[in-house]
């Protein structure tokens, strides 16, 4: 908690701010945080399954043998592989209800871990495979179970975050494209305004009124016009307060496109009317090549 704290005032962001925007991928939005707990059990079952998957014949032989008198520890009888199956997949039914380990080793903590990850193990002929997800592993895959692991995880994460009502809002368009995250292991093009603003605005838990669920009615209105919620949107694109920074975010576009253009095409207007009766007036006019662009 500690942890997930500290970093939350790192990203400028409120205790309220869902943690699954700390653990999304960010490829998709998300800032890409391991996780130190879902490491830790991550780490205890790929250890168990590369034991007994070894290709090392000894060091399988040997860690299946642990596995067995583990479990006949545990059910006081010889194990079959269903009984493997169960008991590292975190069974607690029939012979696992009444009984427990007296002390713990690799099995008892792998055990643990995939009841807390839900992961499954099924064992043919004393040979192991996890299921998790929609993936299913072989000993032919054991060196990218972490892999698996981590990229499964990523993906949950992505979609907790993406499903939430307010916070989820903007940022399933923003997983939609890599771009829209580049900044945040880099910093390349971003203030420090910039980064204590943008991870509130994508979540939707800015101070304005409107990103406040616990309160209704008058209270939710623009306290400059008092006409319409205070969104983000609003006080971006509508309130009538804001038109002096609307020009100048506007105009700020312009210059950049102009700027862009000017270096392949010829600017032919700049915020000229068409015509003399019309009242449409384009900001840029310009061609490119033998391409005319409004």
């Amino acid at each position: 908690m500690a942890v997930t704290k500290e970093v939350k005032n790192i990203l400028n962001l409120p205790e309220r701010t869902t943690n699954h925007y700390l653990l999304a991928d960010r490829k998709k939005g998300g800032c890409g945080i391991p996780s130190t707990a879902t490491d830790c059990d991550f780490y205890l079952v790929d250890t168990a399954f590369k034991l007994l998957t070894s290709r090392d014949e000894d060091v399988a032989v040997a860690a299946l043998g642990q596995l067995r008198r583990t479990v006949r520890h545990r059910i006081h009888r010889a194990p079959t592989d269903g009984d493997l199956s169960s008991y590292l997949s975190g069974c607690m039914e029939g012979e696992f209800a009444t009984s427990s380990n007296a002390l713990s080793n690799t099995w008892t903590q792998a055990r643990k871990a995939s009841s807390r990850q839900e992961v499954t193990w099924t064992f043919t002929n004393g040979s192991p495979t996890i299921a998790f997800a929609d993936d299913v592993l072989t000993a032919t895959s054991r060196t990218s179970v972490l892999r698996k692991f981590h990229l499964s995880f990523k993906e949950a994460e992505t979609e907790k975050l993406i499903a939430q009502p307010s916070q989820g809002k903007v940022m399933e368009c923003v997983s939609l494209a890599q771009e829209s995250s580049h900044f945040i292991t880099g910093g390349l093009y971003t203030r420090f305004a910039d980064w204590r603003f943008i991870h509130k605005a994508r979540l939707n838990v800015t101070q304005l009124h409107g990103s406040k669920p616990w309160i209704s009615g008058r209270q939710r209105k623009c306290r400059k016009c008092g006409q319409w919620d205070e969104t983000l949107p609003h006080v971006l694109n509508h309130c009538k307060s804001y038109s002096a920074a609307w020009q100048m975010r506007h105009n700020a576009i312009v210059r950049r496109i102009k700027t862009a253009v000017a270096f392949k095409g010829t600017i032919l207007s700049e915020n000229q009317a068409v015509g003399h009766s019309s009242n449409v007036r384009p900001d840029l006019v310009a061609t490119v090549g033998n391409t005319l662009f409004i």
